[in-house]
């Protein structure tokens, strides 16, 4: 049988880490193995991971210090795991309960690479946000996908997992799937299970001014020109324009 792991980094989410591994722990198709990796944290997260180590046999965790950042805690996390086939899945995040099965159903066609699913927000803010359709080009010009698809091991390990160098920058996710499609991956959208994506007052990571995501499409085009051209870069920029148009209007 396929093995999957759940790879849970966390950076001071210890009051949501708990509710995060619940998720995991409901799922109708069960992790063979959840992967822990503390990045640092200073709050209750050691207490809390010790707590779920003594009941969770199928959960391993590991602690560094100082904290590294994101993108090579992702990267630890998952060579820490031994899945065929493996989802990371943010601390303060949770899955549907299907998730794992459909997932790995997807993943039945060996001419799929990846396979993911769309958003539930909760918190802040209140959202849908269905799965896209796969389109190669759309995925050069912007993400697609949430972190949290699941990944063949042998696409993480032929693509080297995340850039680590994106970490001042961030949407190191997006270089990462534009790395995939210029290796051949193919990705498959799921509809019948979902992410439960926690949105904060403060925002996150991700939420970042159009010039820093700029400089990300800049780097990315001098990382991977094989596939990506200064057309996808217009279009990601007249697509972003548009979006602030949009915006405006409705605040007036």
């Amino acid at each position: 049988m396929t093995r999957i792991s759940v790879v849970i980094p966390c950076h001071n989410y210890g009051a949501l880490l708990e509710d995060a591994v619940a998720s995991v722990e409901r799922q109708t198709r069960p992790a063979d193995e959840v992967v822990i990796i503390d990045d640092g944290s200073t709050d209750e997260t050691p207490e809390v991971v010790a707590r779920l180590q003594a009941r969770l046999p199928q959960l391993r965790a590991v602690r560094r210090e100082p904290a590294r950042g994101a993108a090579r805690t992702f990267n630890d996390g998952v060579r820490h795991s031994t899945g065929e086939l493996v989802v990371i899945l943010s601390a303060d995040d949770r899955l549907s309960d299907n998730y794992l099965e459909c997932m790995e159903a997807a993943l039945a066609d060996p001419t799929v690479s990846f396979a993911y699913a769309g958003e539930r927000m909760f918190g802040a803010v209140e959202r849908w946000n269905p799965p896209l359709p796969f389109d190669r080009r759309e995925v050069l010009r912007e993400n697609l996908f949430n972190g949290s698809a699941m990944l063949r091991r042998e696409l993480f390990d032929r693509v080297g997992g995340f850039r680590e160098d994106f970490e001042a920058i961030g949407l190191e996710d997006w270089e990462f799937f534009v790395h995939c499609i210029e290796v051949g991956a193919v990705g498959v959208p799921v509809h019948e299970c979902w992410l439960e994506y926690r949105r904060h007052e403060a925002g996150s990571r991700n939420t970042m001014p159009r010039g820093r995501v700029l400089r990300a499409h800049l780097k990315v085009w001098r990382l991977h020109p094989k596939v990506m051209g200064v057309s996808d870069i217009l279009a990601w920029m007249a697509r972003s324009v548009r979006r602030n148009v949009r915006r405006l209007a409705l605040r007036t």
